[in-house]
């Protein structure tokens, strides 16, 4: 990839016209050169999990302690961070689903396991966080005027239990059903966001501003604000009576279906410290093209 890249930084300069273009046609062919690399890596990794679909599985409640068997229906998504599975609903007849560290059963690079360690036990940790920090990310000169997420919530499907099991930490979530992604969202006829839909996203790239002013990083001595994952692929659109409700929405718009840290853990001098993703959408403009580019498919 670096030696196709410095090939395409030549070829570029060459061409006749204004360097910023250049530069500009570069940024946008890397990107989309990674944006492929990255669905073929998840396509295989979706390949090489371990599917504890049908199974029952010993947790044991990180409260109380109590033993007891959770039974896995199928699977119905998987990520970076966990697998989950549909199970029995709550007593209140509410759909939900468990979230389940990975295994894997095929080879899998060392370097694509780097966020995988830890990593739903600091989701818990990071969604209760950024929960109790609702007031203080509300002062921040950042945060979206009007934004479609109730006053003293936080934009993400919550997490209900928490257990402990064999096979690494387990999240009991309420079932998003029927998830409008936002490759699912319409464009306009010449291209552009939908006037609603760009208003709601601008007010997640805004939130993720007022996070890293007013939230630290967790698991690091390093004094760092907290950048949280706003990945296009991370939202979902909401707009059901129903779903508004569940999600503590007055209006139509997104969810966030996790929250973590845009990072992951490395070991460094003896000790884990955090490696911030210091690119990840540096701008508003950046957020924006890339979920057009979702929402055409690129």
């Amino acid at each position: 990839m670096t030696r196709f890249s410095a090939i395409l930084v030549v070829c570029l300069l060459l061409q006749p016209g204004p360097a910023p273009r250049a530069r500009a046609d570069l940024l946008d062919c890397v990107r989309y050169l990674r944006a492929v690399a990255g669905k073929a890596k998840r396509t295989y990794r979706g390949m090489a999990i371990k599917d504890l679909s049908f199974t029952d599985l010993e947790v044991s409640d990180s409260l109380n302690g109590e033993v007891r068997p959770l039974h896995l229906r199928e699977q119905v998504g998987s990520g970076c961070r966990g697998s989950v599975y549909r199970i029995d609903p709550g007593p209140d007849g509410m759909p939900r689903v468990a979230k389940i560290e990975m295994s894997y059963r095929l080879p899998v690079l060392p370097k694509h396991k780097a966020i995988i360690p830890e990593s739903t036990a600091r989701e818990w940790v990071v969604t209760r966080t950024l929960q109790d920090a609702v007031p203080e990310i509300e002062k921040s000169k950042y945060y979206p005027k009007d934004p479609a997420w109730m006053a003293g919530s936080f934009p993400v499907v919550p997490i209900l239990e928490v257990h402990e099991s064999g096979a690494g930490m387990v999240l009991i979530k309420p079932e998003v059903l029927s998830p409008k992604k936002l490759s699912a969202l319409k464009l306009g006829k010449n291209g552009e966001l939908d006037p609603v839909m760009e208003k709601a996203l601008h007010d997640f790239y805004d939130l993720s501003l007022a996070v890293r002013e007013r939230v630290p990083a967790v698991g690091t001595g390093i004094k760092e604000g907290m950048q949280i994952d706003i990945g296009t692929t991370n939202l979902f659109w909401v707009e059901s009576p129903e779903d508004l409700k569940r999600f503590h929405l007055k209006r139509p718009g997104f969810c966030l279906f996790e929250v973590d840290q845009s990072s992951a853990f490395e070991w460094s001098g003896g000790k884990q410290v955090l490696n911030p993703n210091r690119i990840f959408y540096p701008d508003w403009e950046s957020y924006k093209k890339q979920a057009i580019r979702e929402i055409r498919a690129l």
